[in-house]
């Protein structure tokens, strides 16, 4: 009895490790499946996004900020949630309220222009399309 105990023990142990050396592993795939499909930020935006968004919505940028949107997590993004994030910029930058008054205060020459501002909103239309 004690053998047998010993065995169904084992085998336990073996399946459980191939069980965590199998799941992070299909895991890893379908990580780099995602972040091959997602879109990068072009260029253009990405200055745009470097002057006005990048001190509170990049790493070592605010917390609240950081739970809304975080750039430096961009590509770990579905493309369908890049899409949404991206609306959601075009639609505070063209209320006026990101930059946040505060910001603006302090920092007069990140306030996007109205061609930044198209030029964002332009790229997120680009990113339903996909």
């Amino acid at each position: 009895m004690k053998k047998l105990t010993f065995i169904f023990t084992l085998l336990i142990i073996l399946s459980m490790a191939v069980v965590m050396v199998v799941i992070p592993s299909q895991s890893k795939g379908q990580n780099k499946t995602v972040k091959e499909q997602t879109n990068k930020i072009p260029d253009n935006i990405n200055k745009i996004v470097q002057n006005s968004c990048a001190p509170c919505h990049m790493q070592g940028g605010k917390g609240m900020a950081l739970a809304h949107l975080n750039f430096s997590n961009w590509e770990t993004y579905s493309p369908e949630k890049q899409a949404d994030k991206a609306a959601s910029v075009c639609k505070q930058l063209t209320k006026g309220s990101m930059p946040p008054k505060g910001f603006k205060a302090s920092h007069p020459d990140a306030v996007p222009t109205a061609e930044q501002i198209k030029a964002v909103c332009d790229w997120a239309d680009s990113l339903k399309k996909k």
